[in-house]
């Protein structure tokens, strides 16, 4: 007898196989049906894989950074549901390298163990308070912002399930970035170290963008799932301005702050 499909992408062991929701026979990834995949060129399968393949190896190197220990945490007098997020941090991003190996699989329909090279990685802060603002309120609002623009462009069904399933992870990272804010605006000391912090903090995140998407020419195509560097760093600049600075704003009311002081030393505009 076949496995069960799961019904819904989770965190359990039957989350491996996810592509089971693109073609529900128990076939190898790299057999399963994808018409998008297959009716492109040789070329443009081997560039597809390389850049997810990449990613692959980008989120391995994040899985080494944003890991938070539960005992860090709790001394901080997080709420539980940030706690709950930020322990799943990085084996949400091993899950995420395992999805982009996958789908590299897929585009040179190959069974063969290719690993990524993993990156050096780039840590926000050697705080954990302020490296988990970072990580939820800085890259995954805009990481989000990013699978979002990724899927209006309609990709195949295997690349679009492997962006929403990142998505879910980002999505409730950010939720616990927004409660994040909710304590540094009752904790006086902790949001002035985020005050003076931030700008670090999102000069961070544009550079983690930056490292994290390489240099893409055909492959960033319409539909491809796949946005070119450029797109990424606009993206994140509209997201930090248009989202992020509205609720900075009013954390900066809650601690009776000058935005102007708040903001002091941010630039958001991208080379």
């Amino acid at each position: 007898m076949g496995k069960r499909v799961p019904e819904r992408l989770t965190s359990s062991p039957q989350r491996a196989l996810w592509w089971t929701l693109v073609d529900r026979r128990e076939w190898p990834i790299h057999d399963v049906r994808e018409p998008e995949i297959d009716a492109l060129s040789l070329d443009q399968r081997a560039s597809r894989a390389c850049f997810w393949e990449w990613r692959a190896g980008a989120a391995l190197s994040a899985a080494l950074s944003d890991d938070f220990g539960v005992g860090d945490l709790l001394s901080l007098g997080l709420g539980g549901h940030v706690i709950t997020v930020a322990t799943r941090i990085a084996s949400d991003r091993v899950h995420e390298a395992s999805l982009c190996r996958e789908l590299a699989r897929r585009h040179r329909r190959s069974d063969g163990e290719r690993w990524p090279v993993v990156p050096p990685p780039l840590v926000a802060s050697d705080d954990p308070l302020m490296k988990l603002a970072a990580v939820c309120l800085v890259d995954a609002s805009i990481t989000s912002a990013c699978l979002v623009d990724a899927l209006s462009e309609r990709p195949g069904k295997l690349v679009a399930a492997v962006l929403r399933d990142i998505a879910e992870a980002r999505v409730a990272q950010v939720r616990a970035g927004w409660d994040l804010l909710d304590h540094f605006a009752t904790d006086r000391r902790a949001g002035e170290r985020f005050a003076e912090q931030l700008p670090a903090l999102i000069a961070w995140g544009l550079e983690r963008i930056a490292r994290e998407t390489p240099t893409v020419g055909p492959c960033a195509e319409p539909g491809s799932g796949i946005l070119s560097t450029r797109r990424r760093l606009a993206i994140a600049r509209e997201t930090l301005h248009d989202i992020l600075l509205p609720r900075v704003q009013v954390l900066a009311m809650a601690l009776d702050m000058p935005l102007f002081d708040l903001m002091r030393g941010v630039h958001l505009e991208v080379a």
